[in-house]
């Protein structure tokens, strides 16, 4: 029996120790992020900023290619050919006959032209001396730079102002969930004290259940905020490139970020986007270059090491009397006089294609300057309404407090208090709820007015 008792606690100890190695192995490490750290993982993490990056590699590789067209090009071939039957023969006319045949013939002369083995080899070196499109090769490496530029601060803005929405979008959630905790620690002070003056038979039960209920429903609130405060965070995760296995610790964060002084600045012409279209409207015009150079002549140097040998047999080396070397040197000038209206085609479509860029421009202009003229409005307008809803907060907190000081002395039921305690509850909400979209409103006037990156990286 003794033995069986052993065993068992044996197992008993074996199956702790697994389940707490388990625990070990899934228990998330908890670490505390501001925005600025947030933004500097994602800089390096974030998905689409490696796919950004991997496209203009991608890029990189094709311009390489095509610039392998001025590059020398070496090639090698080798050709063996028999005949398997008769070598070809070449007639000549019957005066060039009774010659070659020394007057023994008297019609047309055959004569036979090689031998049944033929070998021809050589290496050949062509090299674009001049191409028009050569004046404008420095500019097109510029504008491909500038552009490489634009795309990586337009995706970076993008990120930086969706962390940004997502980060003050759960700190709205979780000061709310402080408010919520912070009142149920209240409830359950008022809790005691009823309970206290139900023993006395000072009060009725229904105060006490009163009191159960609210304290049920702010129970509610704050699963329900746990629950949007953890999708936020698993999409916030996502976009900094962090693992599942990081929780992210929001209570020691600021909820209280003062807003910043509204600055009415004269609208920023040179955004991200109309940098883009810039710099694609200028690689249109040097595509119009490119394509006149292509109907422009061109000058190759062609170098030709080549070697030509006959034989009767696979040996050709027997008879250098049969080995021919046919090697040349020399340029090629290529001009082009007419390709039908390819030409034509081309620079219209590229024109149209400048148009399109040149409404494109417009149109983004007028977007941003009326975003930028909504977003100062709408800041300033949250703004006053967040100072407003401060002091809203202030006053219900001071009539709670002062409710709370005539329960104590048993003058006030607990439902006058329970009520005061919900108005200064919402109030605290909504003051929350209003910081947070002057935070947003912020963002939206960064990102209008072109300050995103710059704001973020001081």
């Amino acid at each position: 029996m003794k033995n069986v008792f052993t065993y068992k606690l044996l197992i008993l100890v074996i199956y702790c120790q697994f389940s707490y190695l388990l625990g070990a192995q899934n228990k998330q490490d908890t670490v505390y992020y501001n925005l600025e750290q947030l933004l500097a993982l994602a800089r390096q993490n974030n998905n689409d900023l490696k796919l950004l990056h991997l496209e203009l590699q991608k890029t990189g590789r094709e311009v390489a290619i095509k610039k392998s067209d001025f590059l020398p090009k070496v090639d090698a071939f080798a050709d063996y050919y028999w005949y398997w039957n008769n070598v070809p023969k070449y007639i000549f006319p019957e005066s060039e006959g009774n010659i070659l045949s020394g007057g023994a013939s008297a019609g047309p002369y055959p004569v036979s032209i090689g031998l049944p083995n033929n070998l021809y080899a050589g290496v050949s070196l062509t090299q674009r001396i001049f191409q028009f499109s050569y004046l404008s090769a420095g500019q097109t490496q510029e504008v491909l730079g500038n552009l490489e530029s634009s795309r990586i601060k337009d995706k970076e803005e993008q990120v930086f102002y969706d962390i940004a929405v997502c980060y003050y979008e759960i700190l709205k959630l979780a000061v709310k969930e402080d408010f919520i905790d912070f009142n149920l620690k209240r409830i359950d002070r008022f809790t005691g004290i009823v309970q206290v003056q139900l023993k006395d038979q000072m009060t009725d039960s229904l105060q006490l259940l009163d009191l159960t209920l609210t304290k049920a429903d702010l129970l509610l609130s704050k699963d329900e905020l746990e629950s949007g405060i953890q999708r936020k965070t698993n999409y916030l995760k996502m976009l900094v490139g962090l693992p599942d296995s990081i929780a992210i610790d929001y209570t020691g964060l600021d909820y209280y970020p003062v807003p910043d002084t509204i600055v009415n600045q004269s609208y920023v012409t040179n955004s991200t986007q109309l940098s883009l279209l810039n710099n694609a409207q200028k690689l249109n015009e040097l595509s119009q270059k490119q394509t006149q150079s292509e109907y422009l002549p061109t000058l190759d140097l062609k170098l030709n090491l080549l070697w030509n040998a006959q034989s009767q047999s696979l040996d050709f080396a027997s008879n250098p009397s049969y080995n021919n070397q046919l090697s040349t040197v020399g340029f090629k000038l290529d001009i082009p006089i007419y390709h039908g209206a390819e030409k034509k085609n081309k620079l219209e479509k590229l024109e149209i294609d400048n148009q399109i860029l040149e409404v494109q421009k417009q149109k983004l202009s007028d977007g941003y300057k009326l975003q930028y003229s909504n977003a100062l409005a709408e800041l300033k307008f949250k703004t006053a309404r967040y100072h407003n809803q401060q002091e809203i907060a202030r006053l219900k907190k001071r009539l709670f407090e002062k409710a709370s000081n005539q329960f104590d002395k048993g003058i006030q039921p607990v439902r006058e208090l329970l009520a005061a305690q919900s108005a200064m509850l919402e109030a605290q909400m909504k003051e929350a709820e209003a910081l947070f979209d002057v935070k947003l409103a912020e963002l939206n006037y960064f990102k209008w007015s072109n300050q995103i990156l710059s704001r973020f990286e001081q």
